[in-house]
């Protein structure tokens, strides 16, 4: 409002000090001109005391210069002059805002939108406490088991930061941010490079599964008795088949896992870890070639380079959803416990990570279960490194979920391990990031998900 007074002034001004008499102008256009001249004389002296009034609030709000005792009545005025009245009101308001950061062409927004989020979750918090008819914040209408619809509070955590709704398909980023896939690929699409809630740069736009965040969603929806989301049935692209000369490497290197040579089995499996690391293409052609049964045999050798080398070149052949199968059915999870047990540390770390990798697939986690790898996650929860505990505890985890395997996980030492490892990475985090809350920090911790290992 400011900006278009100091506007009318100068129009005003500059019309005033118009010289009429020095141009060759009809009496009509003088007419016309002296009439816009009275106008924004008009405006320049008239004070519109509601839009002012307005006009303060808002900044004083957002640069939090008003009266503390004054905050209620400021809130009031803004809810009401905005609209913002309801949940409603305040979830289209919310979407607005990241639509606003959408059409920033990627750029990062900065303060501004910080600013203005706050400004939002002020006016919120004010409607909702002055309006405890409308029930709990951001409660959700989902079908319930016997097809019914129910109104329930969806945790924070569970929700698409975008969309604001349950997720059915969470997708870690770049950043460690979980969003609902379809959600994020749209901003992607829109060619967009920055994370949408921490305004972070991405190095990739890489969308992994949040394995851990999708079973606490599903056992979430058991517990309240509403149907879990179900993602939408999207068919796999197809991938492009093997090259010629991309087969011929593959077969050179399968050879040399055969060869008596130990030094040709270390190189080999050093090469095929680095293959399945960098995309799905690798992993399958790898896969396809007949690659798992030979690294299986390696996981038993006596050269503990050559084992971590085989574990980890497991473990990114295991990201793709199609091989899962193949390594169960080749007989792996004996192997992979005999690492997790007996290997260097980071052999057992990939290993625990392979377990984890393999037991989102329901119909695994009680052969997994089965073959002595509780125990050894557990030990690997006191003794691993930052990501080996993550990788054990998300494994545990997934284990733990399924019914038969519960008596092993108590009778082993996992609860209160798990309990103290859960402690002390929230408070190192809080060293690290003074602005987390520990709540949030912990989340993050449940919700971990792995990546290719180099």
């Amino acid at each position: 409002m400011n900006i278009f007074q100091e506007v009318v002034a100068q129009l005003e001004q500059a019309l005033l000090d118009f010289p009429y008499n020095e141009l060759d102008i009809s009496d009509e256009v003088r007419e016309q001109v002296e009439l816009v001249h009275a106008q924004l004389k008009r405006a320049k002296e008239r004070v519109d005391m509601p839009d002012d009034e307005f006009y303060n609030d808002l900044i004083s709000l957002y640069n939090k210069t008003y009266d503390p005792s004054a905050e209620l009545a400021i809130l009031e005025r803004l809810s009401e002059k905005l609209h913002l009245m309801t949940i409603t009101d305040l979830t289209q308001e919310s979407l607005a805002l990241h639509e606003m950061v959408a059409s920033g062409g990627g750029q990062d927004p900065g303060e501004h939108i910080e600013k203005l989020s706050m400004l939002l979750k002020k006016i919120k918090d004010f409607v909702q406490t002055n309006n405890p008819e409308m029930g709990p914040p951001m409660a959700s209408k989902i079908m319930d088991t016997s097809g019914d619809q129910k109104s329930v509070i969806v945790p924070d955590e569970f929700r698409c930061p975008i969309s604001l709704e349950l997720m059915k398909d969470p997708v870690i980023v770049a950043t460690g941010q979980t969003y609902e896939r379809s959600c994020i690929e749209k901003w992607l699409a829109s060619g967009h490079h920055t994370c949408p809630t921490t305004q972070q740069r991405m190095a990739n736009t890489t969308l992994t599964a949040n394995y851990v965040l999708r079973s606490l969603i599903s056992q979430w929806c058991e517990t309240n008795g509403i149907e879990a989301p179900k993602r939408s049935s999207q068919p796999n692209k197809p991938m492009p088949a093997c090259s010629s000369s991309e087969r011929a490497n593959i077969d050179a290197l399968l050879s040399k896992l055969c060869s008596p040579d130990p030094e040709e089995q270390r190189s080999a499996a050093a090469e095929l870890r680095l293959l399945a690391k960098r995309n799905a293409h690798n992993r399958l052609c790898i896969a396809e070639a007949g690659a798992i049964p030979l690294l299986l045999s390696l996981l038993s050798s006596s050269d503990l380079r050559t084992q971590e080398h085989a574990v980890t070149a497991l473990l990114n052949l295991s990201i793709h959803e199609d091989n899962k199968a193949s390594i169960m059915s080749s007989g792996a999870v004996p192997s992979v416990v005999h690492v997790l047990k007996n290997g260097s540390m980071e052999a057992r770390e990939n290993a625990a990570a392979t377990l984890f990798s393999l037991s989102v697939v329901d119909e695994y986690k009680v052969m997994i279960g089965g073959t002595g790898a509780i125990p050894a996650l557990v030990v690997l929860l006191s003794e691993g490194s930052q990501r080996g505990k993550k990788d054990a505890a998300a494994a545990l985890f997934n284990l733990c979920i399924y019914q038969g395997n519960k008596g092993s996980y108590r009778g082993s030492r996992a609860c209160s391990c798990a309990c103290r490892v859960a402690r002390k990475w929230v408070t190192e985090k809080q060293r690290e990031c003074c602005s987390c809350d520990a709540a949030s920090v912990q989340r993050r911790a449940t919700a971990c998900a792995f990546s290719p290992c180099a």
